[in-house]
């Protein structure tokens, strides 16, 4: 296999070993080698310094709370989702209206709400329509007329 030229560094290295994998290219590699990609990275950190956690920052700006706080909160829910109560991640989930924090919820159960537009009429009616649908009842009869 021919060496592959690094456009940052411009040095010829071995594609096989000395390039990360990227589909988006045509030949299916980086344009730079790992050892500028690795560098690159470094620089961008600030010199002494460990780099700000991107989770802290998050729950900083966006929800105006620290990781102590969020901690508490997965704490008192047990680690679980406050509404189907799996042990999955956990995101935080907040009103759109006020920002409040409300609780902490799995992403199926995050995303649900907000399809609903957190409108209560929409998800009482969702929760009708799945009681009032259902194929089979409880002895194996058909529920549907």
């Amino acid at each position: 296999m021919e060496p592959k030229v690094c456009t940052k560094c411009n040095l010829p290295k071995d594609p096989g070993t000395d390039f990360y994998k990227r589909i988006r290219s045509v030949d299916g590699l980086n344009p730079w080698c790992k050892e500028c990609c690795k560098a690159y990275g470094r620089s961008r950190t600030p010199t002494g310094r460990k780099k700000v956690s991107h989770r802290r920052s998050h729950l900083k700006l966006v929800y105006s709370m620290d990781e102590g706080t969020y901690v508490k909160l997965f704490a008192k829910q047990e680690g679980k989702c406050a509404i189907c109560k799996s042990e999955e991640p956990l995101l935080i989930d907040h009103s759109h209206d006020s920002g409040e924090v409300r609780a902490l919820l799995c992403r199926k159960c995050n995303t649900g709400l907000g399809f609903f537009y957190d409108n209560e009429m929409l998800l009482l009616a969702a929760a009708w329509y799945v009681f009032n649908h259902k194929t089979r009842g409880e002895d194996g009869s058909s529920t549907i007329d």
